[in-house]
């Protein structure tokens, strides 16, 4: 399939897709392989950046496969959490507690299996410890996200 858009008549833009495309016949699509979570301990990884003028924390979790009966569930909790000023994360992080700039909630897809889900709060410097204990606690007495079992896979 292909799309154009613009100011175009279909009749003149035929013979130009004809001479450009016409012989690409493509091939199977790439298979990626997305490796197993290695689990869920959680852990902190401190990136030091001696001349920064700001931390950015993240939180990670995982968020059902897109296919999950839990997917739009997941989806909503998400937006009730990250859904810019009117986020939860947004007003609690930022508002409430004034510890850090921004604060973001976003899913990063994956072709298959659960959805990497990130928090994120950019913060001063002296924060981010007491930046990450509140991104952690946004979610945790409010959001249960349950992964699909992937063991059979």
């Amino acid at each position: 399939t292909l799309v154009l858009a613009g100011d175009v008549e279909p009749a003149a833009a035929q013979p130009l897709v004809d001479k450009h495309f016409g012989a690409w016949r493509g091939g199977d699509p790439l298979k990626v392989d997305v490796p197993p979570p290695r689990g869920n301990t959680p852990r902190v990884v401190v990136a030091h950046r001696p001349l920064a003028t700001q931390s950015d924390v993240f939180v990670v979790l995982l968020a059902p496969e897109r296919t999950s009966p839990n997917w739009p569930a997941a989806k909503v909790a998400l937006q009730v959490l990250g859904g810019a000023a009117a986020g939860r994360l947004f007003r609690d992080v930022r508002e409430t507690r004034s510890l850090a700039y921004q604060t973001t909630a976003a899913v990063l897809p994956v072709p298959r299996g659960p959805q990497p889900l990130y928090l994120q709060a950019a913060t001063e410097t002296g924060k981010p410890y007491v930046s990450c204990v509140a991104t952690r606690s946004a979610i945790a007495p409010r959001v249960s996200i349950r992964t699909a079992n992937t063991s059979a896979r």
